[in-house]
């Protein structure tokens, strides 16, 4: 093999490398392209998931609070209710002793929970 095969030889694979190049290029700009849309959905689905968790959260959150609320409200509503009829019954029976001390007919009803 003389001087001018092996230049022929460099030539062709610089032919190679060019045409193999030309063609890789494409290739690595559709797959970055693919990694992009990869990257892209993997993003929008954490952010729906995120999204997700959160709005879970927010809404146990707001239900234990609700939850709360009642139970509170409701435990005081039936204090309020305990004591007015306690009030009611006292104010019955000061009536009742007050009529007996005066030697008065007492025939008022006592007061009934409903």
């Amino acid at each position: 093999m003389g001087v001018g095969a092996v230049g022929a030889g460099a030539a062709f694979v610089s032919f190679l490398s060019v045409g193999i190049v030309r063609q890789i290029m494409p290739l690595a700009a559709y797959m970055e392209y693919k990694l992009k849309q990869m990257k892209m959905r993997r993003e929008r689905e954490f952010a729906e998931a995120l999204d997700a968790a959160v709005a879970k959260a927010v809404a146990k959150a707001m239900n234990e609070a609700v939850t709360e609320a009642v139970a509170t409200a409701v435990t005081e509503a039936r204090a309020e209710a305990r004591a007015e009829a306690r009030a009611e019954v006292r104010e019955w029976n000061d009536r009742r002793l007050a009529a007996e001390a005066r030697g008065e007919k007492f025939d008022e009803p006592p007061p009934t929970l409903e």
